[in-house]
């Protein structure tokens, strides 16, 4: 009985990550659209080395395996009602992420590209981590578009933010909030810092519904409602439980099956 057990959870977390990749597959040939939309844009930007860290997924109300959903699947649901995510793709990799839409550049024209698509977007958002290679496009955001329009994505702790606080203030020209306290967050993206029209910044730590299928997606929205007032985007309310949505009954089938092949084992292991 033991070992069936194991052999199903086996079985789930393989199933998870046989969708996952087919996901990054199907964007891979075209099955799904993976250029930039044709619709007002969110662009997306992030040391390449985040890319690892935005691909987790989380624990579905407690059971021992994962949702189906990236971290930046659910930054990319958060914009919806604002615009298409879109975001530079790293250059040589096999599959694109799955989240922003992926447009590769190569090494001569990234940069002005970059800032065709700052000055194009509706808002953009910058993933704030440990590395340091995001600097460039902090400061082109921030001397090409109000601060007002940007959004920091802190994947850092409040201790990292401590530290890096001042130096990101600098670059930004902006007053950066205080952070003292982590709410257990186990999400690599912890908060949100939002700016008025007099660039002073304002930090929402982020709180995930454990009992959602998109536990950030709400979170995120909420945490960008002051922004779509400030610049007139639209924002919608965010979903209740989504107990009902494709993904869900995906999912449901999944669990279903696999409880059929663990009760015809233990039946083929009964004397």
């Amino acid at each position: 009985m033991l070992l069936a057990a194991i052999g199903f959870l086996v079985c789930v977390e393989l199933g998870r990550a046989l969708l996952f990749n087919a996901k990054r597959l199907r964007l891979a040939i075209g099955l799904i659209e993976s250029t930039v939309p044709n619709q007002d844009i969110v662009l997306y930007l992030r040391a390449f080395t985040d890319d690892v860290r935005a691909r987790a997924t989380a624990e579905f109300g407690g059971m021992p395996f994962s949702s189906l959903v990236t971290e930046e699947e659910q930054i990319r649901k958060a914009v919806e009602p604002i615009g298409g995510l879109v975001a530079i793709g790293k250059p040589g990799e096999p599959l694109p992420e799955l989240g922003a839409a992926r447009e590769y550049v190569d090494n001569t024209h990234w940069k002005a590209r970059v800032q065709d698509l700052i000055d194009q977007s509706a808002l953009v958002l910058i993933r704030v981590g440990s590395s340091p290679g995001i600097a460039w496009e902090i400061n082109e955001a921030f001397s090409r578009k109000p601060s007002s329009s940007i959004v920091l994505l802190l994947s850092m702790t409040p201790d990292e933010y401590s530290k890096s606080k001042g130096a990101l203030s600098l670059a930004t020209s902006t007053t950066l909030p205080e952070w003292k306290e982590s709410n257990g967050n186990s999400w690599p993206l912890k908060a949100i810092v939002t700016f008025n029209k007099e660039a002073v910044g304002a930090l929402t730590p982020l709180c995930p519904q454990s009992n959602r299928w998109e536990p950030l997606t709400p979170a995120i929205r909420t945490a960008i409602r002051s922004v779509c007032e400030t610049n007139g985007l639209p924002w919608a309310t965010p979903h209740g439980q989504i107990w009902y949505s494709v993904r869900t009954f995906e999912y449901i089938l999944a669990f279903a099956f696999a409880l059929v092949l663990l009760a015809r084992s233990c039946g083929s292991n009964a004397p």
